[in-house]
């Protein structure tokens, strides 16, 4: 993780980059059905879609004509086209060929993952220097969990929890053909997975796009950054969540049996950045694989606004400054997703750069 972070200017010219949202979920979760549905809203011409082979989302009966080697215009105006070898050059390649003229203009991407692909190796990719001077931006992960099969297939695949953990907006499909019971029974244990994560119950892949995309940062409704949307770190402090004063942060946790925790970690003390770098370059060479996705918000000492923290497992996004605080509230807030790693680890980690202990927040 560099030590020099950039200023807000990047953030601010948020709104004129191509959002890409990553949709993925296990094998038979709806993903094809919800995709198709959503391409028929008017917003959502002028998507391009990134699918691994056309034949994998079943969209022959959109299709419209070939445009371009391995690029196809659907009816409702979206471009649709295969994932080569490497996800950034696809990007690109696909970028050039729009300021050639060669394919329409587009003003978003979603990207489909096969059912038994990991997806934070896609999200680190936009951590990537490659794709971090282009305009693409992470928008967001959607996960269709399927609501008949969607409990039997987190018993059983590491790929479904890994799925879920990690998505910032969770739908269940297929919720009218399954027991309301089950259904219930399934959004608890997702709940507990990923509490910062909104859940969606749809039927026939029906839901407004603007319900599951945008989900990062920028909010094209507001113009401006979101923290409080971003993190979503309220669900956290909803009953059933431990609260307690430790090192002098207030921190809640989520208690489940998936091997996944999420607890939030909070403290008004200013830190020093290189200390911070240090302690998080630790926590990775130690624990990286562990730590499915961090996300916050730094109180930096000497900085004027906070700085966006943001990574997954080993990867993190280069450090930015917020042009101003987003609220009155001051102070550091990080969002913890990890596997097979308790909160108290983390807390040993930061508690040698949290030097001012600070009273439970109530």
């Amino acid at each position: 993780m560099p030590l020099a972070f950039s200023t807000g200017a990047t953030l601010r010219q948020a709104s004129r980059c191509i959002p890409v949202s990553i949709l993925t979920g296990f094998l038979g979760s709806g993903k094809t059905t919800l995709l198709c549905q959503l391409l028929t809203h008017p917003q959502m011409r002028s998507t391009a879609v990134l699918v691994n082979e056309f034949g994998d989302i079943g969209i022959d009966d959109l299709l419209l004509k070939q445009i371009a080697p391995n690029v196809v215009l659907l009816e409702s105006g979206c471009i649709c086209c295969t994932i080569g070898d490497d996800l950034a050059s696809s990007l690109l390649q696909l970028l050039g060929q729009r300021e050639a003229g060669e394919v329409p203009e587009f003003d978003r991407v979603i990207i489909e993952t096969t059912g038994l692909a990991d997806p934070a190796p896609v999200l680190q990719g936009f951590m990537g220097p490659t794709l971090m001077a282009t305009p693409f931006r992470m928008a967001g992960v959607i996960t269709t969990v399927d609501a008949i099969h969607g409990s039997s297939q987190l018993d059983t695949h590491a790929e479904s929890i890994k799925q879920a953990a990690i998505a910032d907006r969770l739908v269940i499909t297929k919720s009218d053909l399954a027991a309301e019971t089950s259904v219930q029974n399934l959004i608890k244990r997702l709940q507990r997975i990923n509490p910062t994560a909104q859940i969606y119950q749809v039927a026939n892949g029906c839901i407004e796009p603007g319900k599951l995309l945008d989900t990062g940062l920028w909010n094209p409704q507001t113009k401006g950054i979101d923290i409080p949307r971003w993190l979503n770190d309220h669900a956290l402090g909803s009953p059933g969540y431990l609260r307690s004063a430790v090192q002098g942060s207030l921190s809640a946790t989520s208690h489940h049996d998936d091997n996944i925790d999420t607890f939030f970690l909070t403290w008004d003390a200013p830190v020093r950045y290189t200390e911070f770098a240090d302690c998080l370059d630790r926590m990775l060479a130690t624990h990286g694989e562990r730590l499915l996705r961090v996300k916050g918000i730094l109180n930096i000492e000497g900085a004027s606004a906070p700085v966006v923290v943001h990574g997954v497992q080993k990867m993190f996004h280069p450090p930015v400054q917020l042009p101003a605080w987003p609220d009155a509230t001051r102070g550091s807030k990080l969002v913890f997703i990890t596997q097979n790693l308790s909160r108290s680890i983390i807390e040993n980690f930061l508690a040698a750069i949290v030097r001012a202990p600070v009273p439970p927040r109530h």
